[in-house]
C-alpha cells in the first residue's frame, strides 16, 4: 500500500514542474524507503538499514527511469 502511494507522488510530481521566481521550471521528485517493526526486523537498527536500502533501491529505479526518458 505504502510503495502505490510513493508511486503516485512520483507520477504526480513528475507531472508538475515546480515554478521559480525567474520563472524557471523545475522538476523535483524524491526517493523513499521505508521497513515495518516487527515485519522486517524487532531491531531498530536494522529497520533503519532495511529503509535505506529500498531508497538506494528507488533512486536506482528512477535513475534508470530518467536515463531511458533521457532526463538529466
Amino acid at each position: 500500500k505504502i510503495a502505490k502511494y510513493t508511486e503516485r507522488l512520483h507520477q504526480t510530481m513528475q507531472n508538475a514542474p515546480l515554478a521559480l521566481l525567474d520563472h524557471t521550471n523545475i522538476l523535483v521528485d524524491f526517493s523513499c524507503g521505508f521497513a515495518f517493526h516487527p515485519a522486517d526486523s524487532p531491531i531498530i537498527d536494522e529497520i533503519e538499514q532495511q529503509a535505506d536500502r529500498v531508497m538506494y533501491e528507488d533512486k536506482a529505479r528512477q535513475k534508470k527511469q530518467r536515463a531511458l526518458k533521457n532526463i538529466p
